[in-house]
């Protein structure tokens, strides 16, 4: 019997480099969205200590501890939103990786599927040889 071949293994090998390319892509998108909420957790700091430092200064000290207030509430704001948007890519990142391992395992049950009937023909060829083996031995005996 001819050795196991699956005709859709160009198929199955195309679907395994999309999940691997999906699975980089998450990753790369997990690495930014953790870089963003560091930046974002370190503009929140530095707003809680502007707000902390107000202590009795003059009025020049004090107009340039409110615009650096409302500057850095400025940029956490600019952050959450960059964040937010990152969150977005990362969802839909993992949806991709998901689809892409669905379309894989899909092709891969096939060729399981195919391999297992494929042994047992092969199991059948066998027993069948065999068998025959047996009967040819049988009929030599009895002769």
């Amino acid at each position: 019997m001819k050795k196991f071949q699956f005709r859709l293994e160009p198929v199955l090998k195309h679907r395994e480099s999309c999940e691997e390319m999906a699975a980089q892509e998450q990753a790369r998108v997990l690495r930014e969205y953790q870089q963003k909420y560091a930046v974002l957790q370190e503009a929140r700091e530095k707003l809680a200590r502007a707000v902390q430092g107000c202590r009795v200064m003059d009025q020049f000290d004090l107009i340039n501890m409110q615009a650096y207030c409302n500057y850095m509430s400025d940029e956490v704001q600019k952050r959450e939103i960059a964040l937010h948007n990152t969150s977005q890519k990362l969802e839909e990142s993992r949806k991709k990786l998901i689809k892409a391992m669905q379309d894989k395992s899909v092709v891969a049950r096939l060729k399981e599927n195919q391999l297992h009937c494929y042994n047992r023909q092969l199991l059948a060829c066998v027993q069948k040889e065999n068998d025959e083996i047996a009967i040819q031995q049988f009929i030599r005996r009895v002769k």
